[in-house]
């Protein structure tokens, strides 16, 4: 028997858990099938993109959680998980209602903190003489 086969049979709870999560990532997607879809409108479109960029990078970390487990990092698959579930919460928020502006709000918002984070930590006021 290899690790993983022996770590699946000591956590059989949490498989369950995150096969729960599983299906409600995949019931979240067919509940909003209709708004999932690629746009010609431009802000319809930014949502498209954000939504389909949202739902592969959580379903992938949420991989990488399960394959960090198996291998005995718990502690460090965690912390990408709840990094996964913030993910989430804010894909069902925009999903919610008025998708298209929470869209646009949370782009612009994403941008606003680049552009703040850049200019404080890569270009300190020093290096800019």
């Amino acid at each position: 028997m290899t690790d993983q086969d022996a770590r699946k049979l000591r956590f059989p709870n949490e498989l369950r858990a995150s096969d729960a999560l599983i299906d409600c990532m995949n019931r979240m997607v067919t509940e909003n099938e209709g708004k999932i879809k690629t746009r010609d409108e431009v802000k319809e479109n930014d949502l498209d993109q954000l939504v389909a960029a949202m739902y592969g990078k959580a379903s992938k970390t949420f991989i990488a959680t399960l394959e960090l487990s198996f291998l005995g990092y718990g502690d460090d698959a965690l912390i990408l998980l709840r990094s996964n579930i913030n993910l989430l919460i804010n894909l069902a928020f925009i999903l919610r209602k008025e998708p298209v502006q929470r869209a646009g709000d949370f782009i612009a918002y994403s941008y606003l903190e680049q552009k703040k984070y850049l200019e404080l930590r890569v270009f300190p006021a020093s290096l800019n003489d």
